[in-house]
């Protein structure tokens, strides 16, 4: 009676084992190069859309953005910013634009004809690196993280409490 162990493969053995390696080594070599293009963006790029925030001491900044087809861009932007007076001045523009391999460019629009006569439309351009949006043009320079409306809102809120307190002193 011979005992069966790993050493006592006949040649037979070792070819089918040799097999079943190399399809293992080409499945994971197939499973790594899948999950380097999806980490790398080039299966599933990453898309822009959604709910941008930053904040300064005395400011709260917004962009809420969808890319449509086309790598075409939509949304708005509000900016809250306190003023040395106690004033907070609220401004709302529409947002068009597109994207393009992570390279941002966007018109900022007056949202009604009153603004529209009263300011001027702003063109900014950037980048998206998928987490972070910056923005820069017209004396504006954002970098604005990917969030929620709730912390514009928070932050507001915490502004008009500034407000409040800088007109009652």
């Amino acid at each position: 009676m011979r005992a069966q162990g790993f050493n006592n493969f006949s040649f037979r053995d070792r070819s089918l084992s040799a097999g079943i390696a190399v399809r293992a080594i080409w499945w994971l070599a197939l499973v790594a190069l899948v999950i380097t293009l999806l980490v790398g963006g080039l299966i599933s790029p990453r898309k822009i859309s959604g709910t941008y925030f930053a904040s300064t001491p005395t400011g709260a900044f917004l962009v809420v953005v969808a890319q449509t087809n086309g790598n075409q861009l939509t949304g708005r932007y509000e900016h809250v910013e306190l003023e040395a007076s106690g004033e907070l001045e609220d401004t709302k523009r529409i947002l068009t634009g597109a994207i393009n391999k992570g390279t941002v460019v966007a018109t900022l629009k007056p949202t009604d004809f009153l603004s529209a006569i009263l300011s001027e439309t702003v063109t900014v351009s950037g980048t998206f690196d998928g987490r972070m949006l910056h923005l820069a043009g017209n004396g504006i320079t954002l970098e604005l993280l990917k969030g929620d409306e709730g912390s514009f809102q928070a932050q507001v809120k915490r502004l008009n409490e500034r407000a409040g307190q800088t007109r009652a002193g």
